[in-house]
């Protein structure tokens, strides 16, 4: 039965008319086909519901993968990091320490230096005040860390060699204790 025709039925209902069988199974049929019709559509209404928050949740368990994925990979890039930093410290302080030791046997190798060429100064210096180089005259007292010339002059020189002999072994005191200062 068409739409139009159950309308004419329904409308002589409420007047008070009976219906026919045929009628009635009809409307049964059109309201068991609605209550079908029904049921399928919030079925299919749930399947899409369900089906999108299974798409949904697809989705989300992808993108927490991919985030997972992502802080596995920082946390990996973080620990090489600290320990390329750690190396680095390491390096820096070894080269440090190699520095500070080189600058310290540049140090006493300049200090060395200094001392040799000072004593090489001092020979040339002696023989200038001593012309027949004849040593025996000078006293030397011969500490390793304090060289000290005597300030006493020996019997056998001028008054004008004691006097250079004497300003030559005060500064040649002085220069050694700066030297060791250092």
């Amino acid at each position: 039965m068409e739409a139009a025709q159950c309308k004419k039925e329904v409308a002589r209902c409420a007047n008070g008319a009976e219906f026919s069988k045929q009628a009635l199974d009809q409307i049964e049929g059109l309201v068991d086909d609605i209550y079908e019709r029904k049921r399928i559509m919030l079925s299919e209404m749930e399947n899409a519901v369900e089906d999108g928050c299974l798409k949904r949740l697809a989705d989300c368990e992808r993108s927490l993968a991919v985030e997972k994925y992502k802080h596995a990979n920082c946390d990996s890039r973080i620990q090489e990091l600290q320990s390329q930093l750690e190396a680095a410290n390491r390096t820096s302080d070894i080269m440090m320490s190699l520095s500070a030791t080189r600058c310290s046997r540049n140090l006493n190798r300049s200090l060395n230096s200094s001392k040799s060429t000072f004593a090489v100064k001092l020979n040339a210096l002696e023989l200038s005040v001593f012309p027949d180089g004849n040593k025996e005259n000078c006293v030397v007292d011969g500490k390793v860390s304090d060289v000290m010339l005597t300030l006493e002059a020996p019997p056998r020189l001028s008054e004008q060699q004691a006097g250079k002999l004497k300003l030559l072994n005060e500064s040649a005191l002085k220069k050694i204790k700066q030297m060791d200062s250092l």
